[in-house]
């Protein structure tokens, strides 16, 4: 049986506030972590002020009305049922904004600036005059992300201003600090397209990570950085993951030059397969030692990889193939180990799930909960948890991992970084809270927490 499901119909009409010339029309899904995709596109040709948009999937949707100057923009919600028509009035509100760029005391000028509007979810392009000044059109005010590209080829750090244009000139400060290095092997030669990633706090307080490639010579920089501490941590395909390196800016030093290095390890030839002995392609392949990750690498479609590992001490393979399951395989120390045959992992059947309903003892919901897993014995390190298992609870208290292996996964549930380190470090003394043996199929577990006294 085929069901139709009868589109919607948005009736848009656009209060120009004077603005005579051709506006852009776009529809795309709110998102919470970046900037919604725009998906539905029309145009207000000049002087028109309304638009029939048809064939709209029921839900909730952004609009967003662009105009021809970069800041232009603004942006409304609406939500549509099946066969529903939807009329909504946006009323432009045009202001002058009027800033100035300061890097410490020195005027930044002709620097591209990106704006990020955070609470209505649209951005634009601004570039400075020769004194740092930006005069233009706003429609929509509020918090922005500012990113300054000041500095070629270096990654610049986001600062947060409120802007709302009108009268008087907004002074946009930024840091006069610079971090630039090279990103090199063992011998000395230059890495090209790694990856250094900057720990940094933001204006609000939070802790951001940034992340600059290095490019053929193997140079990256960071523009706009706070004088203080920051952490660096290097990578690449086909070495080991670099130390965190800590730099330290005092307030007077412009430009602070940093050299980091990484090491190719032990290469060791590992073949993925499936069940049925078919190669694994794509399959993620994580190397740790205790609960660090070590190095990573990715089967090719013969299902090969060569992953760095540590010459000098034993390691654990984690394998997630792309289409669900998960391997462990226990490696010697290279010293060790004589062998030179190719490490041979076969995948166990991924057909079971697993979900988690995380409660108080009164039935509310517990968010934002995450678990360390010990599967058949071995520890998952929290980092791989994250990025690949992704079991972490819902607004609703809910988590759920598909295509595992059955097996038995016992479960430590923690919110931060620091509970997880002391679950670590006791690992082996207490019990896990949570014991489940997964069989085949779908598996479900609900655990109510008692309230710590």
């Amino acid at each position: 049986m085929i069901t139709f499901v009868l589109a919607a119909t948005l009736l848009l009409h656009v209060d120009r506030g004077g603005e005579t010339r051709a506006l852009d029309v776009a529809i795309g899904a709110p998102s919470e972590e970046s900037m919604p995709v725009w998906t539905i596109h029309r145009q207000l040709p000049p002087g028109t002020s309304s638009v029939k948009i048809p064939d709209i999937a029921r839900g909730a949707w952004l609009v967003l009305v662009r105009g021809p100057e970069p800041m232009q923009r603004t942006t409304a919600k609406f939500v549509v049922a099946e066969n529903d028509t939807r009329r909504l009035d946006i009323a432009l509100h045009p202001r002058r904004l009027r800033a100035r760029v300061m890097a410490g005391q020195t005027p930044v000028a002709n620097a591209e600036v990106r704006f990020n509007n955070v609470d209505d979810q649209w951005n634009g392009a601004v570039t400075t005059d020769a004194n740092g000044r930006i005069d233009t059109t706003l429609w929509s005010g509020g918090l922005f992300e500012v990113m300054i590209h000041r500095t070629p080829n270096a990654v610049p750090v986001m600062r947060v201003a409120t802007l709302h244009g009108g009268a008087g000139e907004t002074i946009i400060t930024m840091p006069d600090h610079i971090i630039r290095g090279v990103l090199t092997d063992a011998h000395g030669n230059p890495i090209a397209n790694g990856n250094v990633v900057i720990r940094t706090s933001t204006d609000e307080g939070r802790t951001a990570g940034l992340r600059a490639r290095t490019d053929a010579h193997g140079a990256f920089a960071f523009d706009a950085v706070d004088a203080g501490t920051h952490h660096l941590r290097p990578y690449a395909a086909g070495y080991l993951l670099g130390d965190s390196t800590s730099v330290t800016i005092p307030d007077d030093e412009r430009i602070h030059d940093v050299r980091m290095q990484l090491s190719a390890g032990y290469q060791r030839d590992v073949v993925v397969r499936s069940g049925n002995g078919e190669p694994a392609a794509d399959a993620e392949i994580v190397c740790a030692t205790g609960s660090h990750v070590r190095g990573k690498a990715f089967s090719d479609d013969k299902g090969h990889a060569l992953v760095p590992t540590p010459p000098g001490e034993p390691s654990v393979l984690y394998v997630i193939p792309r289409e669900g399951s998960l391997a462990v395989h226990r490696l010697r120390a290279a010293v060790d180990d004589a062998s030179n045959a190719p490490v041979e992992i076969t995948m166990p059947a991924g057909n079971a799930s697993l979900r988690i309903d995380a409660m108080t003892a009164d039935g509310r919901p517990l968010p934002d909960l995450s678990f360390l897993v010990r599967f058949d014995g071995e520890t998952i390190p929290p980092a791989v948890a994250k990025e690949s298992l992704r079991l972490r609870t819902s607004e609703k208290g809910e988590a759920r991992i598909e295509h595992i292996p059955p097996g038995v996964y016992e479960l430590w549930p923690y919110r931060d970084d620091d509970e997880v380190a002391d679950l670590l470090d006791t690992l082996g003394i207490a019990a896990a809270p949570i014991n489940i043996n997964v069989t085949t199929g779908e598996n479900r577990a609900a655990i109510r927490f008692q309230e710590r006294p």
